[in-house]
C-alpha cells in the first residue's frame, strides 16, 4: 500500500492502482464500443441506387446515381448496378 501524495488527505491506494485507472478503463471501453457500433452500421450500409436519365436535347440515355443537371430527366429506376440492368429498390430506413 502507498499513501497518495498531493490533495488527498492521507488516501491509501493499492500500489497497482491509481485514482485515474477506472476512468481510463471506462474511456477505453467507451471508445471500443463506439468503434464497434460505427463498424456495424457501415457494414449494413448499401450503395446509392442508379437511375436511367434521358437527355431533353437529343433523347440519349445515361445511367447515373445522381442528376446530370437541368437538361436531363429521370427515365427509369432504381437499379442495383452502374449499367442499369439489375432492378433494385430504394431503402429509406434511417
Amino acid at each position: 500500500m502507498t499513501v497518495a501524495s498531493g490533495g488527498g488527505a492521507g488516501l491509501i491506494y493499492p500500489i497497482h492502482a491509481s485514482p485515474g485507472t477506472t476512468m481510463r478503463k471506462y474511456l477505453m471501453f467507451s471508445g471500443l464500443a463506439a468503434l464497434l457500433l460505427a463498424t456495424a452500421a457501415s457494414a449494413l450500409a448499401e450503395p446509392a441506387p442508379y437511375y436511367l436519365w434521358r437527355s431533353l436535347e437529343d433523347g440519349s440515355m445515361v445511367c447515373s446515381q445522381t442528376s446530370l443537371g437541368a437538361g436531363w430527366e429521370m427515365s427509369r429506376g432504381p437499379f442495383k448496378d452502374g449499367r442499369c440492368k439489375k432492378p433494385g429498390k430504394v431503402n429509406n430506413q434511417f
